[in-house]
């Protein structure tokens, strides 16, 4: 118990900290099983006990079951503005940190477009509609813009409750020149390479596993879901009026189906 106890210490990078909290719940509740098992062991064999003893095997099954409710139902990451999966986490995966300029970005997908093979997606909201098939990538937006300036969601909003689903099929380099402009300038809705999906709660599968990125950190692969917090959040606006309470979105890991 006291190496246990001992393993919590404050981490001088937290972003990496963060990414480890589901391992660590496993592993933890792997070593507790175990002192539960010793312990009454002990107690079966009828050697003395201490309090602390007693109450583990008291309070063990409300720790375990704790533990898998916190791992079936505690979300990933939160996210404010736009999540990606596919070539936009690909392309994310690969920018270096500090970004050195505002084009490296954009330097980096136009020269990837070549080697990137798109995977098979399947997008299901919970109102039951569906996209599939070769999909170069998915956002999932609460807001408007990401990556300095693209506004890849023009209808989203962040205080209507409603996550807005942009799936664009497989491209070519030369194919997806001419979208960049359109992505930039708020016009990539109606064009025929993009469909659009509205809903509050987004499943995304994909063969093979698509990497994912939730405002330009990568937080894991699919499958995933994707929900939203209502009034979450609380926007500063001036002095014209009080300020709107904005949704907060949020990615979790899904089970695979099949």
């Amino acid at each position: 118990m006291r190496s246990l106890a001992a393993e919590f210490t404050l981490s001088h990078r937290p972003r990496q900290g963060a990414r480890a909290f589901f391992a660590r719940i496993d592993e933890n509740t792997a070593r507790l099983r175990e002192a539960y098992r010793l312990l009454a062991d002990d107690v079966h064999r009828g050697e003395s006990t201490v309090p602390a003893t007693e109450w583990l095997l008291d309070n063990f099954p409300l720790i375990e079951s704790a533990a898998r409710e916190t791992r079936r139902n505690l979300p990933r990451r939160w996210f404010i503005n736009v999540a990606g999966a596919g070539y936009d986490a690909y392309v994310t995966e690969r920018v270096p940190r500090p970004v050195p300029s505002a084009f490296t970005y954009l330097r980096i997908a136009l020269r990837g477009l070549a080697e990137y093979r798109a995977p098979r997606f399947s997008i299901t909201t919970a109102d039951g509609a569906h996209i599939a098939g070769p999909m170069l990538l998915a956002f999932v937006a609460n807001a408007q813009y990401c990556g300095n300036r693209m506004q890849v969601a023009p209808t989203a909003r962040m205080d209507d409750g409603m996550l807005d689903v942009l799936a664009v099929r497989e491209l070519s380099l030369l194919q997806a020149l001419p979208k960049l402009a359109k992505l930039y300038g708020g016009r990539i809705l109606g064009d025929p390479a993009v469909q659009h999906l509205r809903a509050a709660r987004v499943r995304i599968e994909t063969d093979p596993p698509a990497v994912i990125q939730a405002d330009g950190q990568i937080i894991g692969k699919t499958p995933a879901e994707f929900s939203l917090r209502p009034q979450a959040l609380t926007v500063a606006t001036g002095p014209a009026g009080p300020s709107p309470a904005g949704a907060a979105a949020r990615v979790g890991s899904a089970p695979r189906s099949g």
